[in-house]
């Protein structure tokens, strides 16, 4: 595999590995160091809370500052959130916020969608901030995040809500239970986390910690604590469910930890199924589709090592044609004196046009079928043809053309199993069929219940298309002759790199074609002109006149190749030639460089191209506490 392919394969793993972290986090230039929280339970249910929050601003949006920062509780299973203070620790010190309007150094709050949002605001660039929220959540007996059982009673909150769209550091709740009930008589269970990542620790008889590290986008801390029957005032009216809630928050952990183990074995099977993939595409290339390694043939090659046409050797180098391969192809056609390329004004690029004229008294029954096939596309039966004339048309031509090339490549015995084409053809729809399915099993569910199957698939598709191009596979024979075609390539390199192109001036026309399929077009043309290399005989600059013609840009002024009849170019010997010797490469390279490029955009064109006791966290199962929320920063 060259740099190139290994280069698109690295990233390409690297783009779908990006697919997996969470995108907003992984834009955000701001973050929470710490989220400590401090709850109080009081005997008729309220929750006296305060939350320290370290947080660091980065900067965003072209690099600037933060001003706000919006916390809100979701009024769910809780009746109101009130007594809301704000502060900023400031060298110990509580500094608090005022109440007030936009303005650094204020806060509101507000209501809406049944949750209170409270905003800060503030300025803050590349610095940590640490701020302090106090506020008294109201009605959590009444309204459900505290349960009433025979038994005992439940107290269900989220601490740390699931809201929040950056990471959390270090995170930590500590609960604090009305006086009454003893170490053994409490227990709790905490939520949101990854099994085995939170702890759960049961300090005393009213004091119960949780903890968490590492908190992704998406995860919480909720909590679960079973304290005893009457330590907190059952408001008149509520309902009193039957049993004990250590009973049934105690099997909800259970079965939250045996779908989390669940998922656990689905996750390992997907990501060996992702790894399989990965690790057949590698085989299944290192069998079929790794070059053979062959020492280098040569330092350099002076002279084209084969007879092969340059379209042929462009193919097999790049693993198929591309529309280099075609100019390249309409060059050499002209330098055997097929047709002449006539520089005209008034077309539809910078006011130039080129005119294509065919040589009809020259046979084409040695030509390769697609060099045959490309003449019969461009003149389609007609002597001259303009350039600008094949806009768009030409273009749907293009993949007979290439198949034709890539035709050579298998006649020649070149490359194994197939044409470079339809192996990677093969591959790509395989790629791409896996992707599509991801896409259509992850919009319509998980299909029944194979959902950690899809993402592997899905995954699994982008390897099958980063390989695709390092699959086709060149014989012995195709890389022996690309060994010798590299010589050759850097022979021709080493012309321009050292300056040498007087030793093959008068060669210029007949490599030119190799040094377009190699890339060396421009640099090609601008170091010949600086040595005077002769101009092409097949081209005809705008305004030379010979013989009394005179290129204009009237379609009718030539008819032919004639050897320098009146009214004639002259032809690819005769007087023509010899009169175009007198002009110099220098004179004609920009048009020169022109009919290369023009000719690109023209046969590539498109219409549309033109637009500690207690237990332990159980993921999330079992849980229905009261608060959540979120927060967000701008």
């Amino acid at each position: 595999m060259n740099r190139k392919k290994l280069f698109a394969v690295v990233l390409l793993l690297f783009i779908v590995a990006a697919l997996l972290i969470p995108a907003r986090s992984a834009f955000a230039s701001y973050r929470y160091n710490e989220w400590n929280s401090d709850i109080t339970v009081q005997r008729n249910g309220d929750l006296l809370i305060r939350e320290d929050l370290v947080m660091y601003f980065g900067s965003h949006d072209g690099g600037k500052a933060y001003h706000w920062f919006k916390r809100w509780i979701n009024l769910d299973k809780i009746q109101d959130v009130t007594d809301i203070k704000v502060y900023e620790m400031r060298n110990g010190v509580e500094v608090p916020y005022k109440l007030g309007d936009n303005t650094p150094g204020t806060y509101t709050f507000y209501r809406d969608n049944g949750a209170v949002y409270i905003k800060l605001n503030y300025e803050a660039k590349n610095t940590v901030k640490h701020f302090v929220l106090k506020y008294r959540v109201v009605g959590a007996a009444r309204k459900g995040a505290i349960e009433f059982f025979e038994k005992d009673t439940l107290i269900q909150y989220y601490a740390i809500p699931r809201g929040n769209e950056v990471t959390i550091g270090k995170a930590s709740v500590d609960v604090h239970l009305p006086p009454g009930a003893t170490k053994d008589q409490i227990k709790a269970w905490g939520w949101g986390l990854p099994v085995g990542t939170g702890k759960v620790q049961i300090v005393s008889g009213n004091e119960v910690k949780f903890y968490g590290e590492d908190i992704a986008p998406g995860e919480f801390i909720g909590f679960s604590i079973v304290v005893p029957k009457g330590l907190i005032i059952m408001p008149a009216g509520v309902t009193v469910h039957p049993g004990s809630a250590k009973d049934i928050q105690k099997r909800a952990a259970e079965k939250a930890a045996r779908e989390a183990k669940i998922r656990g074995i689905k996750n390992l099977i997907g990501f060996l199924l992702f790894l399989f993939i990965v690790i057949f595409m590698f085989f299944q290339w290192y069998k079929y589709g790794r070059d053979y390694k062959l020492p280098e043939f040569a330092e350099y090659l002076r002279e084209p090592p084969s007879n092969l046409p340059p379209a042929v050797v462009g193919a097999l180098i790049k693993q198929g044609a591309t529309i280099k391969e075609v100019i390249a192809t309409i060059i050499d056609l002209a330098n055997r004196g097929y047709l002449k390329i006539e520089e005209i004004k008034g077309g539809f690029l910078s006011g130039t046009d080129y005119v294509y004229t065919l040589n009809k008294e020259k046979s084409t029954d040695d030509l390769k079928p697609f060099e045959r096939d490309l003449l019969e596309y461009i003149f389609s039966g007609l002597d001259r043809v303009k350039l600008s004339d094949l806009k768009y048309s030409f273009s749907k031509v293009l993949p007979q053309i290439y198949k034709a090339i890539n035709k050579e490549l298998i006649e020649n015995g070149f490359y194994e199993g197939g044409s470079p084409a339809q192996v990677k053809g093969k591959y790509f729809a395989i790629g791409f069929l896996m992707v599509f399915f991801g896409i259509f099993a992850l919009v319509f569910g998980a299909l029944a219940g194979i959902g950690f199957l899809i993402w592997p698939i899905f995954l699994g598709g982008f390897v099958v298309l980063a390989f695709a191009n390092a699959m086709p596979r060149k014989s012995m024979k195709g890389a022996q002759e690309v060994q010798k075609w590299r010589a050759f390539e850097r022979y021709l390199k080493g012309l321009l790199k050292y300056k040498k192109a007087e030793e093959a001036k008068d060669k210029f026309a007949t490599y030119l074609p190799f040094a377009i399929i190699f890339g060396l077009d421009n640099s090609w043309i601008k170091a010949f002109s600086k040595v005077k290399a002769p101009v092409p005989v097949w081209y005809v600059p705008y305004g030379y006149y010979n013989n009394g013609y005179y290129g204009s840009g009237n379609m009718q002024t030539a008819q032919g190749f004639g050897g320098g009849n009146v009214g004639t170019p002259g032809g690819m010997n005769g007087n023509f030639a010899n009169g175009i010797q007198g002009l110099s490469l220098e004179s004609i390279s920009h048009g020169l460089n022109s009919l290369l490029n023009s000719s690109a955009t023209v046969f590539t064109s498109t219409k549309s191209s033109s637009s500690g006791g207690g237990g332990g966290f159980s993921g999330g199962g079992g849980f229905s506490g009261g608060g959540g929320g979120g927060s967000a920063a701008g």
